[in-house]
């Protein structure tokens, strides 16, 4: 099984938005939603290759776009 026009990623996405949304909605912060949709992406319940596409795409993503982000945000805050 391969990962047709990015299906499995957007479908790990849009959960992972989805539960941070909801988490937001019942009182908890975003990121709590968002780590639990990510439980869902694991190599036990998916297929071998979606996974790895999956895995591959949302690397790329976070070493190369949010890992700046954070560092920049970091370095601009105060710790007083």
């Amino acid at each position: 099984m391969t990962d047709n026009g990015g299906k499995a990623f957007t479908f790990a996405m849009a959960s992972a938005l989805l539960m941070a949304y909801l988490s937001e909605l019942v009182g908890l912060h975003l990121i709590i939603g968002a780590f639990l949709a990510g439980q869902f992406v694991s190599k036990e319940i998916m297929d071998r290759d979606v996974y790895n596409v999956i895995l591959d795409r949302l690397f790329g993503i976070s070493y190369g776009f949010l890992v700046p982000i954070f560092l920049a945000f970091l370095s601009s805050t105060s710790f007083i």
